[in-house]
């Protein structure tokens, strides 16, 4: 048979029919999944685009982006669950974050006239937001988990992203032109902070501190190189430069610090000297150049606009917790996105700029709930991830409890979740962190709290089965 199927224009059998079959199926399927690799790589890089372009010039450009690449996240989802066949998983803090999208719509819908507002003129991101997030999370998770690929492009973009948005931070400190045509502080009158690619001294401050992390975090599984020293204390130095004052608790007291402290873990002489080190290097901005430092020099003072406009801001929470404490007033732009975005109600007219008071005024105390547990759930999620056998898998866990820890800091003065160049990162970030095909789901802790479950199980059916008898 063998020599008859080897002549010109003989057919082949059937087991070589099956075989060839066979070969070409892992072929398609090997093709698929690069195309599918490379799709989640091409939605990653637009969410990035969306991050870096300047609001002041591409608007419309800019949320069109948002949009277009939530669209492609959804059907990218369903290619993968369909074709590639990926089995879907929604861990504990997605389903949180899914029920709080649920109680946005409720909240969204129980908008009546009282308010002076109705659901067609409130329509808009300050609604949607959450649901391009639960969007692209899922879609991100799917494409990690065909490819450990994903997660390496991530982190290169973004770490390369943000030091280029950093250099252009430092030219906007020294006024260069071009730089400068790019910042959006003639916004804020007088007030002068480097923004970088960004549309806020906020966002670059919140850049560098994702730059230390993303460096920082490699810690975990081995000690860092000359030049990983010298990145983290250039972000670092962004983070300054940006005169951000929160980002400095959350940047350079937080993620510094918890850096150092890994430092010290794996070599103590190494950590303490690293923290001396940079503690002396943040001085130097301040001494070099104390005219262009001048705001974060200032101090906090009656007279600083900043809290001004947040202490007028706060004060809207008390008459809207009068008339509905319980559900809040629902999404409002005013609140969560800039002052004078929508003129939509007779309550707000102001940015809250604190993410906490934002929940409670637009989502009532059963959003903060809501809010609440989709925070510990993912914080406990990461936690039990730093157990897993794989080393990217670990990394991952602590780039977001560092990330997510520090958001929670910046958000006393910030709405920051809600900005897409804040989100979309931090969904990116984790995302790419779930275990890929490869590394696969095996943690010892969840392993371990399985089996425990199992055996309550089995001992209630057991005692169950005695007393019967």
């Amino acid at each position: 048979m063998a020599k008859i199927n080897a002549l010109p224009g003989a057919a082949p059998s059937a087991p070589g029919r099956r075989i060839n079959e066979s070969v070409n199926l892992r072929r398609r399927m090997a093709t698929m999944k690069r195309s599918y690799t490379a799709w989640s790589c091409f939605n990653i890089t637009m969410l990035m685009a969306q991050c870096l372009v300047p609001f002041r010039y591409f608007a419309d450009f800019a949320w069109s982006l948002v949009y277009l690449t939530s669209l492609s996240g959804f059907f990218h989802v369903l290619f993968g669950l369909w074709a590639l066949r990926i089995p879907g998983r929604i861990s504990a803090s997605a389903f949180s974050l899914i029920t709080l999208a649920g109680w946005i719509v409720i909240c969204t819908l129980s908008v009546n006239g009282e308010l002076g507002r109705s659901f067609g003129n409130a329509w808009g991101w300050h609604i949607l937001w959450i649901f391009h997030y639960i969007v692209q999370f899922f879609s991100i998770d799917l494409g990690t988990r065909s490819s450990e690929f994903v997660r390496k492009y991530a982190y290169t973009l973004i770490l390369g992203a943000y030091a280029f948005s950093g250099v252009i931070g430092f030219l906007q400190l020294f006024k260069v032109p071009f730089a400068m045509a790019l910042s959006l502080s003639g916004f804020f009158g007088t007030l002068f902070r480097p923004t970088g690619l960004s549309n806020y001294s906020f966002e670059l401050g919140n850049q560098a501190t994702i730059g230390m992390i993303l460096i920082g975090s490699r810690l975990v599984n081995r000690s860092l190189k000359t030049w990983e020293w010298l990145a983290i204390a250039f972000f670092a130095s962004v983070v300054l430069i940006a005169q951000y004052r929160t980002c400095y608790v959350s940047g350079i007291l937080f993620v510094g610090g918890a850096i150092v402290l890994m430092q010290i873990k794996r070599n103590p002489s190494i950590g303490i000297a690293a923290g001396l080190s940079g503690a002396l290097l943040m001085t130097v901005p301040f001494i070099l150049f104390p005219e262009r430092m001048g705001y974060a020099l200032k101090g906090f003072s009656a007279d600083d606009i900043t809290i001004a406009a947040r202490q007028l801001a706060w004060n809207q929470i008390g008459p809207i917790l009068q008339i509905r404490p319980w559900t809040g007033i629902g999404p409002d732009s005013n609140l969560m996105i800039s002052t004078g975005y929508q003129y939509i109600d007779n309550y707000t007219w102001l940015v809250i700029d604190n993410l906490y008071l934002m929940v409670l005024a637009c989502y009532g105390i059963i959003g903060c709930i809501f809010f609440g547990f989709t925070v510990v759930t993912t914080l406990i999620g990461l936690a039990l991830k730093s157990f897993h056998p794989a080393p990217g898998v670990r990394e991952a866990s602590a780039i977001g409890f560092l990330l997510v820890s520090s958001l929670l800091i910046v958000s006393l003065t910030g709405n920051s979740f809600v900005y897409p160049s804040v989100g979309f990162p931090l969904i990116i970030l984790l995302a790419v962190g779930n275990p890929t095909a490869e590394e696969g789901a095996s943690n010892p802790v969840f392993t371990s709290i399985h089996k425990m479950i199992a055996n309550i199980g089995s001992t209630f059916r057991r005692a169950r089965f005695d007393s019967r008898g």
